[in-house]
Protein backbone atom coordinates (compact mmCIF):
# COMPACT_ATOMS: atom_id res chain seq x y z
CA UNK A 1 0.00 0.00 0.00
CA UNK A 2 1.26 3.31 -1.12
CA UNK A 3 2.39 5.77 1.90
CA UNK A 4 -0.65 8.42 1.17
CA UNK A 5 0.70 11.25 3.30
CA UNK A 6 4.34 11.15 2.01
CA UNK A 7 3.32 11.46 -1.56
CA UNK A 8 0.71 13.54 -1.32
CA UNK A 9 3.60 15.81 0.72
CA UNK A 10 5.92 15.59 -2.63
CA UNK A 11 3.09 17.24 -4.38
CA UNK A 12 1.56 19.89 -2.28
CA UNK A 13 2.85 21.57 0.61
CA UNK A 14 2.14 19.82 3.94
CA UNK A 15 -0.09 22.69 5.22
CA UNK A 16 -2.41 22.96 2.10
CA UNK A 17 -3.28 19.01 3.47
CA UNK A 18 -5.89 18.64 5.66
CA UNK A 19 -7.24 15.03 6.82
CA UNK A 20 -10.80 14.43 7.89
CA UNK A 21 -11.16 17.92 7.04
CA UNK A 22 -14.83 19.06 8.21
CA UNK A 23 -17.18 20.06 4.53
CA UNK A 24 -19.00 22.19 7.08
CA UNK A 25 -16.28 24.49 7.21
CA UNK A 26 -16.10 24.78 3.07
CA UNK A 27 -19.79 25.03 2.54
CA UNK A 28 -22.25 27.97 2.75
CA UNK A 29 -24.81 26.09 4.81
CA UNK A 30 -21.97 25.20 6.79
CA UNK A 31 -23.09 20.88 6.09
CA UNK A 32 -21.38 17.71 5.13
CA UNK A 33 -19.41 15.10 7.37
CA UNK A 34 -15.85 15.08 7.23
CA UNK A 35 -13.63 14.79 4.20
CA UNK A 36 -10.64 12.19 4.15
CA UNK A 37 -8.13 14.04 2.80
CA UNK A 38 -9.11 18.18 1.93
CA UNK A 39 -6.31 19.00 -0.83
CA UNK A 40 -5.92 23.10 -1.27
CA UNK A 41 -4.10 22.58 -4.73
CA UNK A 42 -2.10 26.51 -5.41
CA UNK A 43 -1.15 25.92 -8.68
CA UNK A 44 -2.30 23.70 -12.10
CA UNK A 45 0.73 21.84 -12.03
CA UNK A 46 -0.34 20.57 -7.98
CA UNK A 47 -3.59 20.20 -9.50
CA UNK A 48 -2.60 18.28 -12.61
CA UNK A 49 0.02 15.85 -10.63
CA UNK A 50 -2.89 15.37 -7.76
CA UNK A 51 -5.26 14.36 -10.58
CA UNK A 52 -2.53 12.19 -12.32
CA UNK A 53 -1.54 10.38 -8.40
CA UNK A 54 -5.08 9.64 -7.90
CA UNK A 55 -5.78 7.80 -11.33
CA UNK A 56 -2.95 5.84 -11.03
CA UNK A 57 -3.38 4.79 -7.62
CA UNK A 58 -7.22 3.88 -8.06
CA UNK A 59 -7.60 6.31 -5.44
CA UNK A 60 -11.28 6.90 -4.69
CA UNK A 61 -12.11 10.81 -5.43
CA UNK A 62 -14.24 13.41 -5.22
CA UNK A 63 -13.74 16.87 -6.74
CA UNK A 64 -14.76 20.17 -5.59
CA UNK A 65 -14.10 23.34 -6.97
CA UNK A 66 -14.49 26.41 -4.12
CA UNK A 67 -14.18 29.93 -5.94
CA UNK A 68 -11.31 30.58 -7.15
CA UNK A 69 -9.42 27.90 -5.64
CA UNK A 70 -9.04 24.73 -6.51
CA UNK A 71 -9.56 22.11 -3.76
CA UNK A 72 -9.82 18.13 -3.93
CA UNK A 73 -11.40 15.93 -1.39
CA UNK A 74 -9.75 12.19 -1.75
CA UNK A 75 -11.54 8.99 -0.34
CA UNK A 76 -9.79 5.85 -0.44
Amino acid sequence: MVDLDKQLQEIVKRNNILKNEPMSKHTSLKIGGNADYFIKVTTIDELKNILEFTNKNKIQTTYILIFQHHSLVLKY
